[in-house]
This record gives structure tokens, C-alpha cells and sequence, in this order.
């Protein structure tokens, strides 16, 4: 039966938070997860338009696809348990980022230039890419059960969920602003001309650009569970960057609150901060 602890006061709980902000292991991480998850999740938004208007993606295998994602998903990980769990961290985030780019581009670049367009290829193909997918973002979490202090794992897991979720909406809101200076309306993609697949292309030129520099962050993850022990056993402690931390933070999740705000109304959803096509 679970022992019953006493309720921790708030302020005292945000103090502990950001006393543990400030050690080098843990705004590191922090600091990986935020913007590798910012950069690794840029996309573009017509791709929903293009899956259903130029790739014909029927819903039923849409569907049928996401299942067999999470099958390959499961695979993957299975695979990753039982071989790689002593491979270098770093370099497997590497590796997998640059093959989900590369696997990615081959459906979407000849999609969208109408060499080839079928619903199962722009379904199929990524499916491969789940296998990296999958490794790379167990790897990059791998570290929470190495810096974790007894008591302090609950803390950890959540901290670093909402740093992910924080930098997964702020990587949506900063593609839809960059987005919204091209032509990628619904109209406009339903046209199918030259102009509007050069704008897509651009789109997703930048998009795959954001995805690889992604690469540039790794270094602050931990190479493996030793090199995780040994900053937590000897890193430095600073308040300038435990600071720093609480600021970027704080900001992306500001930004995102404040940009998603804008869209609800009808006077201000056209600005391209918000994804609009501009008043």
C-alpha cells in the first residue's frame, strides 16, 4: 500500500524546481529536448492538403497506415532493447534524423512534382522512417532514468514532457508563420500549378533545413549512461543558466499561448504571426 506523503507547498516546490535548473545535467538536457524538439518537428502545412488532394489518400488507409506505424514502432523499440541499448546516444540521434529526411523526401518531392502519386506510396514509404523515428526519441529520453535522483523521478518525467510539448507547439506556430509567405491555401494547392509547387517545395526545403540542424543540439545530450553519471557526480552548478532556462521557456510557451490566441479571432487570424495569409 502507497504511504501517504504530506502536501509540498507551491512556492517551495517552484524554488526546488529551479534550484534543479541549475545543475549542468539537467539544463542541458532541458535545453536538447526544447530545441531539438522545436527544430526535429518542423513540417509544413499543406502537407495534410497534399496527402488528400494530390496524393489521394483515402481515410480507411490513412487509418490502416497509422496502425501498421505503431506495429513498426513497436518492432523498432523491441529491436533497440535487445541491441542497442550501449550504442552511442549521440550518434544515433544523428544517424536516425538524417535518415527520416532522407527516406521522407523521396515520396514528397516526387509527389509533389507529379512524378509519381499514389496513396500507398506517400503512406508506405514513411513508414520506414518510423524505425528511426521511433529509436532516436527513445535514445533522447533514455537520460531521465540516468539523472534521476531517488524521489525526484516523477519530477524529472514531467519537466521533461512539458519541455517537449512546449517546444513540439512552438516548432508548429514558428513553421505556420513561415508558411503563411507562401502559397499553400487550400485554393491554391487545389490549382496544381508550377508556381504553387515551387512554393511547396520551398516549404519543405526549409522544413527538412530546420530538421537537419536539429543535428547542431545533440551535443548536448549525454553520450551514454556513464558520460550522464559523471555530469551529474561532477557538473557545475549556475544560476545564470538555470535562469536562462526558466527565460526560453517561458517565452516559447508565451509565444505559443500567444500566437494560438490570435487565431480565434476573425481580426486577427489573417496575420501571418498567427498562420494567416496576411490583413
Amino acid at each position: 500500500m502507497e504511504e501517504k506523503a504530506p502536501a509540498q507547498p507551491t512556492g517551495a516546490f517552484f524554488a526546488y524546481l529551479y534550484d534543479f535548473m541549475q545543475y549542468q545535467v539537467i539544463y542541458q538536457v532541458i535545453a536538447f529536448r526544447f530545441f531539438s524538439q522545436t527544430f526535429s518537428n518542423f513540417s509544413v502545412t499543406a502537407a495534410s492538403k497534399i496527402k488528400s488532394l494530390w496524393a489521394d489518400v483515402e481515410p480507411l488507409n490513412d487509418g490502416i497506415a497509422s496502425m501498421l506505424s505503431y506495429l513498426v514502432t513497436f518492432l523498432a523499440l523491441w529491436a533497440l532493447r535487445k541491441w542497442g541499448l550501449h550504442w552511442n546516444w549521440r550518434w544515433v540521434v544523428i544517424v536516425c534524423q538524417v535518415v527520416v529526411v532522407v527516406i521522407d523526401c523521396f515520396p514528397t518531392f516526387l509527389t509533389i512534382w507529379d512524378v509519381y502519386r499514389s496513396q500507398w506510396f506517400w503512406l508506405g514509404v514513411p513508414l520506414i522512417a518510423e524505425v528511426p523515428t521511433a529509436i532516436g526519441e527513445l535514445i533522447a529520453k533514455l537520460f531521465v532514468i540516468e539523472i534521476a535522483e531517488p524521489g525526484s523521478e516523477a519530477t524529472i518525467m514531467g519537466l521533461i514532457i512539458s519541455i517537449n510539448n512546449i517546444g513540439t507547439s512552438f516548432s508548429t506556430v514558428m513553421y505556420k508563420s513561415i508558411d503563411a509567405h507562401f502559397k499553400l491555401t487550400t485554393a491554391q494547392v487545389t490549382k496544381d500549378s508550377h508556381e504553387v509547387r515551387v512554393h511547396v517545395t520551398y516549404a519543405y526545403l526549409i522544413a527538412y533545413a530546420f530538421n537537419l540542424a536539429s543535428i547542431a543540439f545533440v551535443f548536448w545530450l549525454p553520450r551514454q549512461k556513464e558520460h550522464a553519471h559523471e555530469l551529474r557526480r561532477v557538473g557545475n552548478k549556475s544560476k545564470l543558466m538555470g535562469f536562462l532556462t526558466v527565460l526560453y521557456i517561458t517565452f516559447g510557451f508565451i509565444w505559443v499561448v500567444l500566437t494560438n490566441g490570435l487565431t480565434l479571432s476573425s481580426k486577427t487570424s489573417c496575420l501571418r504571426i498567427a498562420g494567416g495569409t496576411g490583413c
